[in-house]
This record gives structure tokens, C-alpha cells and sequence, in this order.
């Protein structure tokens, strides 16, 4: 009888083992995906998955995401804290007709994306839709075409905050004072948003900031936005006391370059070092409620119109 119940045991504590191995395993702090592997797989280097999807459930929450080649690895929904890394070969995710990342996570989460290649097609709806609670996001490095919505939509319900870094955003949008190649809104709290040494093209807009926005952008460009109806470089519009602060950017061959169209009665933009030339309505074109304010080193130039609206200059105590 005593023989029969130590089998037992140690059967159980065989099988509470293998459980616990197959748990970890599940739940890797780092996974792999590769342009051969396969979701039935564990993700790891040696046997890596297909797709971002198959990966992510099987990464631990703050792990990460790896390309071991090129590939075409999937849209994916990011509900927790991780990175998905694409350095080295090209990581790509082609999104016809729906969004490339989604990513709907608590408060506290933190998601990198970094260094990938987001095609929509001409179908894709946003590149990256981060929705509901806020959190953090990190973008670096990332490649945003061809999409009917919004490059990067950081669309909140609570505050948040966003990171873009080097990275390019093309040929997005199909509605005019909405979709952006970046757009931050949220309704309650605010939505911060840190923008770097990024280029955004032929888009609605590049940069929009609807409500409760907090907007940094440095070092960065938007060009050529203008295939239909009224496009603009930059925006600020319809929030409540949303503020851009632009540096060392550019602006040109939008319809607007930097235009307001709040109605709360607090949206600013503050411009400093920056180049707003070749639009084709105005350089900087605010409406009542909002106001451009210059630190009196700015360009604006070559516009059909250079300035229309509420334009003043920083007050001696701003430096």
C-alpha cells in the first residue's frame, strides 16, 4: 500500500513539473518569429513562430517580440505590457483592410514597436489604433503606407502617453480634419505625445491634435499634405486647451502649414526655428479661439497666404 501511494506522489509531482515547464514555456520573456516558422511552435529561437499573433500569446507580459528574418508577420492585438522588435531583417506586418497593431492595454503597460514596416495596402484602416485606457507607447523607427485612416490614431479614454521616434508615415487618411498620420485625442486626462526627427507625407493631416492633447514635435516634417480638400502640416483643433509646441520643423507643400480650429477658447501652438513655406492656403492659419505664438525666429514664407489669424509674438518673460 505504501508503494502504491509513493507511485502516486511521484506521478503527481511528475505531472505538477511538466506543467510548470509547459507554463514557462507558454510564457517566455523573449520569442522569436521567422518568415518559416510556425504558430504551433514554442517561439523559441530555435523554433520560432510565424506570426506576431501566434508570438505574443506566448510571451510573458513586459517580454519581447524578435525577428530572426524577414518576413511578413500579421497584424496583431497587444493587450499588455511588450516590445516587438524588428532590427536586422525586415519585419513587416501587411494590413489590407483592417489595422496593423492594435493595442488596448492598462494604465500601467508600457508597448514598444520598433523597427517595422506597417503596409496597409491602399485598405488598411491605421497603422497603429492604441485604444481605451492610456498607458505608454514607444514608437521607433517604424515605416506607416498606404492606410485609409490614421498612421499612429491614439484614440484614449484616460491619459497616456506617446513616443515617435524616427520613423515615416505616408499616404494616409481619406478624411479631411480627422484622420492624420498622427492623431491624439482622448476624453478625459491628457494625452501627451512626443514627436522626433519623423517625416510625415501625403496624409490628411501630419500631426492633429483634437482634444486634451499635449503635443511636442521636434526635428520633424510634413509635406505634401494636400491630395484633396483642405490638408495641413500641422493642426490643433476642437480640444479642450490642447497645445502644440513645434521646433526646428518644417512645413511645405501642405494646403495649410500649420492651421487651428479650436473652439474651446485655449489652443495654442507655439513655433520656434521653423520653416513654413509653399503652402498653398495659408503658412500659418489660425481661427478664433486659437493662437500661433512665435519666439521670433521662424520662416514663413512663399505661402499664397504667410499668416491669417491670431499670430503674436512670445512676451519678453518667454525665452
Amino acid at each position: 500500500m505504501n508503494m502504491t501511494r509513493l507511485a502516486l506522489k511521484s506521478l503527481a509531482m511528475s505531472v505538477f513539473a511538466l506543467a510548470c515547464v509547459t507554463l514557462a514555456q507558454a510564457q517566455a520573456t523573449r520569442t522569436w518569429v521567422s518568415g518559416v516558422g510556425d504558430d504551433a511552435n514554442p517561439c523559441s529561437r530555435t523554433a520560432p513562430c510565424k506570426t506576431f499573433a501566434g508570438a505574443i500569446s506566448k510571451t510573458a507580459a513586459a517580454g519581447e517580440i524578435d525577428a530572426i528574418d524577414a518576413g511578413g508577420f500579421g497584424a496583431v492585438t497587444i493587450t499588455k505590457s511588450v516590445t516587438i522588435d524588428g532590427t536586422g531583417p525586415l519585419a513587416s506586418i501587411l494590413s489590407a483592410g483592417t489595422n496593423g497593431i492594435n493595442i488596448n492595454v492598462a494604465n500601467t503597460d508600457t508597448v514598444i514597436v520598433r523597427n517595422i514596416s506597417i503596409n496597409g495596402a491602399g485598405t488598411g484602416v491605421n497603422g497603429i489604433n492604441w485604444f481605451n485606457a492610456g498607458g505608454n507607447l514607444i514608437v521607433e523607427n517604424v515605416d506607416i503606407d498606404r492606410v485609409t485612416g490614421s498612421g499612429i490614431l491614439m484614440n484614449l479614454t484616460n491619459s497616456g502617453n506617446l513616443r515617435v521616434l524616427n520613423s515615416r508615415i505616408s499616404n494616409c487618411g481619406s478624411t479631411d480634419n480627422v484622420d492624420a498620420a498622427i492623431r491624439i485625442t482622448t476624453t478625459t486626462g491628457t494625452a501627451r505625445a512626443s514627436i522626433k526627427q519623423t517625416s510625415m507625407t501625403n496624409c490628411r493631416v501630419g500631426v492633429n491634435a483634437v482634444e486634451r492633447a499635449q503635443v511636442f514635435v521636434r526635428d520633424s516634417e510634413a509635406l505634401g499634405n494636400q491630395a484633396v480638400g483642405l490638408p495641413v502640416g500641422f493642426n490643433i483643433g476642437g480640444g479642450t486647451n490642447s497645445m502644440m509646441f513645434l521646433e526646428n520643423c518644417t512645413s511645405a507643400h501642405n494646403n495649410s502649414g500649420i492651421r487651428g480650429l479650436g473652439t474651446a477658447g485655449a489652443e495654442k501652438i507655439f513655433l520656434s526655428n521653423c520653416d513654413i513655406y509653399d503652402n498653398n492656403n495659408a503658412g500659418v492659419n489660425m481661427a478664433s479661439f486659437t493662437q500661433a505664438v512665435s519666439f521670433q525666429n521662424n520662416r514663413i514664407t512663399n505661402n499664397t497666404l504667410d499668416i491669417a489669424g491670431s499670430f503674436v509674438n512670445a512676451s519678453p518673460g518667454q525665452r
